[in-house]
Order: C-alpha cells, then sequence, then structure tokens
C-alpha cells in the first residue's frame, strides 16, 4: 500500500482532492439510490405461518403481456418454499452415516419431529398480490409417497428451488417450477426410495401439474435428485438435473417443455468423469454454465464455460474462467450464483465474485489477490477479501439487479452467513452477534459496494439471503432462516432530497488512513462511520460540508494488523440522512492506479493514441524537476472527457466504463502528490 504522508496540514490536503475530484465527476443526484435501512420492510408472515417452511427458494415475477390489461394471474409474484431443509439436511446425513447422530439436530431452536419420517415436507407454492397486499397459497406437494418398511407417508416435493416464466413455441406463457426430493445419488434417502423429481407447469398460476418427464427413464444413472436453475435460451428451457442434494448436476434441454421432450445436452470431462453444473445464466448471446461437484469426492475446483448450444449434443462448452480462477488456497468447489450489470456477467463463488467481460476477460471482484501462471495479477476490484471480509460467509447465494435511480442498475449480492450457529457459545457469541445473519452488498459500477444489510435484515437467525425479485413495486428479498421460518420482505426506493455520498475512497499505511468522497451537494454535515471486526459500525467523525475540508477525513487511530471499513452518511439542514455511501477498507487489496498500471492496462486493452498520448503527456509533466501538476491534471481531464459517453474511442465500451473508474482514483492521487501528502514517485510505478 502506498504511504500517506502527514506532515503537512489536513486541510491542504482536502482543498486539492476537492478540486480533483471535480474533474471527472459530477455531483451526486438528491434522490435515492439503491434499496437500503429503512426502505426495507417485512413483506409476508413469518414463514407463511408455518416454521418449517424454512427456506424462500424458488421465486418469480409473472409480469403482464398487455400494457393495458393483466390476466388474473399475472402482475403477481410467486414464492416457492423448502421444508423442513435443515432436518432433512441432518436426516440425510445420518442415513449415509448412521453412527454419527446427526439428527435430531443438537441446536434446540431448530424444530424437527423426534422421527425423521415425520418431518412435513409437503413444498408449498405462495403467491402476492399487489393490489391488495395479500398472500395465499395457491398449492401444496400431495403427500402420497409410501415410506418403505412404515404405515407413513411422505411428499416427493420438498421444496420448489426455482421458478421461471417461459414463453413456449405457440406463444403461451407458462410458470415452471423446479422441484427437489430427499433423494440421494442411488435414489434412496431417508425416507427410503422415493420417485423422481418433478417440474411444475401452470398457466393460469391456480392449478399446477407436472410435465410428462421422467428423468430415470431418460438419463439411467445417476439419479436425479431435483431440479435447479432455469433458464430460457433461443426459446428452450435449460434446468439442471442435480445428482445428490449439493445441487450439482447434468444440464438438460426441452424445445417442448410442456410435452417433457427434456434431453441431456451435457456430457463429460476430459478425465472422462460426468461434467457437472451447478449454475447456468444467460449473456452475451451464449449460455454459461458454472461447474461444481462433491467436494468431499472430486478436489476438481469449478469453472466457468460458455456454449452457443447448436450442433448435436453433448453440446461444446468453451472455458473462460480455468479450474478455480488461479487460486491456489482452498479454490471454491462450484459456481453458486451468476447475475448481469451493465453487460457484464458477475459470478458468485463459495466466498468470492468474479467478472467476465464481453470480450471474454475476467476480473476478480472480492476474494484473495493472485496471479495467473503467466504472471498477470488479479486484485479484488472491490478492494474486500473473501466473503466481503466476512469470515463467516459461506456462499456468495443469490444475484440479482434491480433499479436504482432512473436509468441507473444495481447489483444486490446476498451471502449464506454462518456465524449464527456460534450463537450461544460464551464470548464467540456475544463478539459475532451485531454482525450475525445474511450480509447484502449492491453496486452499480461493479467497484464500489454498499452494505444494504449485514445483520440478516434485523434478524440474526436469517442466515441467507436465499433468492431475489425485481418487481415493478420493489425489489423483494427471500430468507433461508431453519429457526422460525423464512422471511419476505420488501424494499422500495423512496425519494431521498439529500444526495449519496458517492465514490468514498481510502489511501493508507499503518496507523493512517485518508478518506475522500464526492457528491451530496445539499448536505450540511457528513458523518462518517468505521467498522472493526465484527463489531457494529460507530460514528468516528462529523465533518463541516461547507469548509474546504467537508469531503475528506484522516484516521489516525488505527492499529497495525488490523482490518477497517468505512463508509459515510451525508445530513442536510433540516436533519434529514441520505443512504450510505459505498462501503471501503483498509488495508486496501485492490488495484492501486499508477502510471505504469495504466499504461499496462491501456496495453492490454489496445487503448488508441487519442489516449495514451495524454496519459504519457501527463507523466512528463510530473517528471519535471519541478513537477507541472496543473498540465498533469489538465490531460487526465481530456481523456476523462474523451471516454465520456456517447464518444467511444476504446475497442469495447466497458473498456471506457473500467477507465473511467480508474482515471477517477488516480485523479484523486495526483492531488494527494500536489499537496504534498504522497510523493510524485508513488505515481510512477
Amino acid at each position: 500500500m502506498n504511504a500517506l504522508i502527514t506532515s503537512k496540514p489536513v486541510w491542504r490536503l482536502a482543498v486539492a482532492l476537492l478540486a480533483v475530484s471535480a474533474v471527472l465527476s459530477s455531483a451526486s443526484p438528491g434522490h435515492a439510490q439503491l434499496v437500503v435501512g429503512p426502505e426495507i420492510t417485512e413483506a409476508a408472515t413469518q414463514g407463511f405461518g408455518d416454521r418449517q417452511n424454512s427456506i424462500a427458494w424458488g421465486m418469480a415475477w409473472w409480469p403482464c403481456t398487455s400494457p393495458t390489461s393483466c390476466q388474473p394471474w399475472q402482475n403477481k409474484l410467486y414464492v416457492g418454499t423448502g421444508r423442513s431443509i435443515f432436518c432433512v439436511q441432518q436426516a440425510t446425513l445420518e442415513y449415509f452415516n448412521p453412527d454419527n447422530k446427526f439428527y435430531p439436530p443438537k441446536d434446540k431452536e431448530i424444530v424437527c419431529t423426534p422421527d425423521a419420517h415425520d418431518l412435513p415436507l409437503q413444498a408449498e407454492i405462495w403467491r402476492w398480490t399487489p393490489e391488495t397486499n395479500t398472500w395465499e397459497r395457491v398449492y401444496q406437494a400431495p403427500n402420497d409417497v409410501p415410506i418403505q418398511g412404515t404405515m407413513k407417508t411422505t411428499s416427493r416435493d420438498i421444496g420448489y428451488r426455482g421458478m421461471l416464466i417461459f414463453k413456449e413455441a405457440d406463444g403461451t406463457e407458462a410458470l415452471y417450477v423446479s422441484g427437489d426430493t430427499t433423494r440421494g445419488q442411488n435414489g434412496a434417502g431417508f425416507d427410503g426410495p422415493v420417485p423422481p423429481p418433478r417440474i411444475l407447469r401452470s398457466v393460469d398460476g391456480v392449478h399446477f401439474d407436472p410435465v410428462p418427464f421422467d428423468p430415470d427413464a431418460v438419463l439411467g444413472s445417476p439419479l436425479v435428485s431435483g431440479f435447479r436453475s432455469l433458464k430460457n435460451y433461443k426459446g428452450r428451457l435449460y434446468v439442471v438435473g442435480t445428482v445428490g442434494q449439493l445441487g450439482h448436476g447434468i444440464l438438460l434441454e426441452a424445445t417442448h417443455p410442456e410435452l417433457g421432450d427434456f434431453r441431456q445436452v451435457s456430457g463429460n470431462r476430459p478425465d472422462g468423469k460426468l461434467l457437472t453444473f451447478f449454475e447456468i445464466e444467460v449473456y452475451n448471446g451464449f449460455l454459461w454454465g458454472g461447474t461444481g461437484v462433491q467436494p468431499q469426492n472430486d478436489p476438481t475446483p469449478f469453472s466457468l464455460m460458455k456454449t452457443d448450444a447448436t450442433g448435436d449434443p453433448p453440446y461444446t462448452f468453451t472455458t473462460v474462467i480455468p479450474p478455480g480462477a488461479y487460486r491456489k488456497r482452498k479454490p471454491a468447489p462450484a459456481v453458486i450464483s451468476m447475475g448481469v450489470l451493465n453487460n457484464r456477467l458477475f459470478v458468485g463463488t463459495d466466498k468470492e465474485v468474479l467478472r467476465v467481460n464481453p470480450d471474454d476477460t475476467w476480473d476478480l471482484v472480492t476474494g484473495t489477490p493472485r496471479k495467473a501462471p503467466d504472471g498477470t495479477r488479479y486484485d479484488p476490484l472491490s478492494g474486500f477479501d473473501d466473503g466481503f471480509d466476512n469470515f463467516f460467509n459461506l456462499h456468495m447465494w443469490r444475484m440479482s439487479t434491480h433499479p436504482g435511480a432512473p436509468g441507473v442498475p444495481w447489483l444486490y449480492i446476498g451471502t449464506n452467513d454462518t456465524a449464527t450457529k456460534w450463537r450461544n457459545l460464551k464470548g464467540l457469541g456475544n463478539m459475532l452477534k451485531p454482525t450475525m445473519g445474511f450480509d447484502v452488498y449492491a453496486t452499480a459500477d461493479g467497484w464500489h459496494y454498499t452494505a444494504v444489510t449485514q445483520n440478516g435484515l434485523g434478524d440474526f437467525h436469517n442466515t441467507g439471503l436465499r433468492n431475489l425479485a425485481s418487481t415493478p413495486y420493489g425489489v423483494f428479498f427471500g430468507t433461508a432462516n431453519h429457526y422460525h421460518g423464512m422471511e419476505m420482505f420488501k424494499g422500495f426506493n423512496a425519494p431521498n432530497p439529500v444526495g449519496t455520498p458517492q465514490r468514498l475512497e481510502v489511501e493508507g499505511v499503518g496507523k493512517i488512513a485518508g478518506l475522500t468522497w464526492e457528491g451530496s451537494p445539499t448536505a450540511t454535515k457528513f458523518h462518517v462511520f468505521r467498522e472493526t471486526g465484527f463489531a457494529a459500525a460507530t460514528e468516528l467523525a462529523v465533518t463541516d460540508a461547507s469548509l474546504p475540508t467537508g469531503r475528506s477525513y484522516v484516521d489516525q487511530s488505527l492499529k497495525m494488523f488490523k482490518t477497517y471499513r468505512y463508509y459515510v452518511v451525508a445530513e442536510d439542514a433540516n436533519g434529514k440522512l441520505s443512504e450510505p455511501s459505498n462501503t471501503v477498507r483498509t488495508p486496501f487489496k485492490g488495484p492501486i492506479p499508477t502510471f505504469k498500471s495504466l499504461e499496462a492496462q491501456l496495453t492490454k486493452w489496445n487503448a488508441p493514441a487519442s489516449i495514451t498520448g495524454p496519459l504519457g503527456e501527463a507523466k512528463t509533466a510530473l517528471l519535471l524537476d519541478t513537477p507541472d501538476f496543473t498540465t498533469a491534471l489538465a490531460k487526465l481531464q481530456a481523456i476523462g472527457v474523451l471516454i465520456t459517453p456517447p464518444s467511444q474511442p476504446m475497442p469495447f465500451p466497458y473498456q471506457s466504463q473500467d477507465l473511467g473508474v480508474l482515471l477517477a482514483k488516480f485523479v484523486r492521487r495526483v492531488g494527494l502528490a500536489q499537496a504534498g501528502a504522497l510523493p510524485v514517485k508513488m505515481l510512477m510505478k
């Protein structure tokens, strides 16, 4: 990290930063940017009135097909539940490991029946109607599967893991729902042999019928235990048929899913083993598959692949992100989630987020820095380490976009946080409690991330954000809560007259961190907050927005070898508070722009001379015996103007987006040098 020299007065540093931050950025608008905090409210009775509805699993918004009128089943949100899922997991573990006494769970707050054969496993589908703000259960799976060796019955469908509104070949619009069972890979589980999983179809949102497809008859071995990740690509329906309970499985395709004409379109890996996918997504004209394995049986790390689904199956898949994304220590076994923002594909694994660009290059967004075999360095764009710096974030579990300010989509990333299981452990439980529960982070540019929640939206029993759905009425968050039942929350962008502080950045080392930010022209004060470890954020300082130093702060109270995180909230003359800024951490682990790194990046991008020329001239101006900061900043400003839409001098638009972010960061660093707070030589290497 680069040294922040404090021998010069802090006010000089702040004046310089304020001057240069205006070079590439305008003041932030005075309205809401994303859904946070008090804008998120509980949207349904917990568990829909039944704590055994433990997961809000599949979710789909059924929009109106006509701009002037809706069918009775349209303009509604559909949610499929998972039933007693933690109880099922423990019963399954005991079935395959009978000597380990996994069932019933030792955590008494998780209620399971004494006999696992009595678990209420009938999955449900619920529907929300915005006009009345009411929920109704529109389907419950039958309880009609005999349990071998008993007089009891159970349900084939224990959860509805995925949902998709799909337009069929004849124009019919239908809701497809993928089911999950208690099956193991051999077709049996703790409830004995159960029939294969089902895919349900509904054309009216009330009547749900299974599509005529028997995966056992079509696929043979290995037997499919469930279905997940429904996607529409080239007018065909794709779904992952899972093998075992972890979720990885075989890729299936149907041209006429209503007729059940599913077929396997994935094949084998080069080593001859079955190629299994965990998550699929459609992006940039291709169908993308994130691989996954059972890590106890197969050490193969995840890969990200794509196919155009042409020719005869098995389709050809091209690897874009290589195994483990070059991570050396504990690479993730599976891709857990994917989402698209600003024509980039975001990929979530266990603890990391990656990003694929339209030219199939890729970046690390959160995670441990690493080098590729060719020496290419991958630093997390966000500056965050694994799990957004939360050791207990086990998965980057779900992603979805939702509009914020007009024309500005935000990507929401929700996690699975395992800290709650330690809640009753003396000492550790109290330390972790402020940030127990899943996290949600949101970004509009892929670089800067705002914490929407770090405590499960106020309930630390909400260990995971299991799904999101964007609707015209707000964004819905569905949770996993094995203790008291899943919860549904709805977030709505409420207009806010106080502009949100933008692009908070940090520069620091050792015991010093310098913070600067932009925007919020109506603010009279800025509140600076700091987080350390797992403690809740505390207010560190208040700055006067009317002063030159008002949009900066230097924290000189850091301790060595500790991680600190900051965010800023604006306040106007009426005492109204803004939404929080993005969060930054120090030590910062992301890319730090210098002339050398910018030159290397522009070479990699094949940038034209209209971009590389002014950068070289700015460098020359700062290499003078008396550095010419005025000329250097003017040249950097010229690049900023050139890459501002609709101008597009770069080979790909995404490169202009990223260059704009890097340039804004670099201009601030030049300002630090101009203020005497950073040696000019630190801008070079």
